[in-house]
């Protein structure tokens, strides 16, 4: 007859893909944040895990992220330019620069958009001579 396994060894028991976690919700939780906790459940209880997973993810990888709104009109070209590993690393280095600066050296005089069609040829035609590449 098997012995059956304990509490403690199912805990040492590595993860798998597709294994069932669970968890016990913390006695310290505020009311607040049990309230969402429902009303996240009972919306889609996917969100929950993908809520879980996400902050697993972000602290894997120790980065902060922030999403940046593109201009609807990009043509697959230039999505594609911007999805290039070479033009991730030169917007990490602007946006760098950027956070790194004076609030004066950051004041735009004239609005983005007025600005974005210069911005987008002159880094499309670097990207495309190969001037970012390592």
């Amino acid at each position: 007859m098997p012995k059956p396994k304990s509490r403690r060894s199912e805990r040492s028991t590595p993860l798998n893909h597709g294994d069932v976690l669970s968890f016990r919700i913390p006695k310290n939780l505020s009311e607040e944040e049990l309230a969402y906790l429902n009303k996240i459940k009972s919306n889609d209880s996917k969100m929950l895990s993908a809520l879980f997973f996400d902050k697993i993810q972000e602290m894997v990888n120790h980065t902060p992220k922030i999403t940046i709104p593109l201009p609807s009109d990009l043509s697959l070209e230039q999505y594609q330019a911007l999805k290039d590993e070479n033009a991730q690393k030169v917007l990490f280095q602007i946006v760098q620069q950027f956070v790194s600066s004076s609030s004066e050296d950051r004041t735009v005089e004239q609005p983005f958009n007025a600005r974005t069609p210069l911005i987008q040829n002159n880094f499309l035609n670097n990207l495309k001579s190969g001037l970012y590449n390592d």
